[in-house]
C-alpha cells in the first residue's frame, strides 16, 4: 500500500480507530460488589474436572517457546550426511535397498582329492545314514577314558 501511495487509514475498520475506542469507554464503569454481596443460587459451584494421570513415562524435556525454536547464526548447524551403500559405495541407497541382486560368493579353489585318500561322504549322505554319533558331555568323556 505504501508502494502505491494509498492512505492506510482508509483501509482500517472504524472500530480500531482512536475515536471509537474513546467513545466505548466514555461512560462511567462502576465497580462490582464483592463476592459476599453476590446473589446466591441453588446450583452447585462448578469444579474443575478431576486430574487424570497420563499413561506412559512423563516427558523430561520442557516444551520450547516459539522464539527458542528459531535458529540464529550463532548456533551450529547439524551436519547432514547422505546415506551411502556399503556394497557399491554410492549415495542415495544403502545395502538393504540395493537395487541389484547380491553378488555371488567368491569361488574358492579346493585341492583335487588324492587317489590314496578315501572319499568322504557328502552332507546329504551323512544325514541319511542310520547311525549317528552322539555328542558326549565332558563328564561322559572322562568316564569312558
Amino acid at each position: 500500500m505504501k508502494h502505491k501511495n494509498y492512505k492506510i487509514a482508509d483501509y482500517v475498520p472504524s472500530i480500531f480507530k482512536k475515536e471509537q475506542y474513546a467513545a466505548c469507554y466514555s461512560s462511567m464503569i462502576y465497580p462490582v460488589n464483592g463476592q459476599d454481596l453476590w446473589m446466591r443460587t441453588e446450583c452447585t459451584d462448578l469444579q474443575p474436572p478431576p486430574m487424570k494421570r497420563q499413561l506412559g513415562r512423563p516427558k523430561k524435556k520442557r516444551r520450547l517457546d516459539a522464539s527458542e525454536l528459531m535458529r540464529d547464526n550463532s548456533q551450529m548447524k547439524r551436519a547432514t550426511y547422505g546415506i551411502k551403500c556399503s556394497r557399491c559405495k554410492r549415495t542415495g541407497h544403502n545395502k538393504s535397498t540395493f537395487p541389484l541382486p547380491p553378488p555371488p560368493p567368491p569361488l574358492t579353489t579346493q585341492p583335487a582329492p588324492s587317489s590314496q585318500a578315501a572319499p568322504q561322504p557328502s552332507k546329504t549322505q551323512a544325514s541319511q545314514s542310520p547311525i549317528q554319533k552322539k555328542k558326549r558331555s565332558p563328564r561322559e568323556r572322562k568316564n569312558v577314558d
